[in-house]
């Protein structure tokens, strides 16, 4: 039953890392957000961090 319950869409499990989530959503809204200071549009993220 819970087979099918997935299988219709009716569940979803997400078994992506919950970092990797946190690290999307958090660069979603940097690259919406201007500038604190200067209110300019053009804030850059990059898919990799050192």
């Amino acid at each position: 039953m819970f087979r099918q319950l997935i299988e219709l869409g009716v569940i979803e499990i997400n078994t992506e890392p919950l970092d990797a989530r946190i690290d999307r959503r958090l660069k979603q809204f940097w690259e919406n957000t201007s500038c604190p200071r200067c209110g300019h549009q053009s804030i850059m993220t990059w898919e990799k961090h050192d």
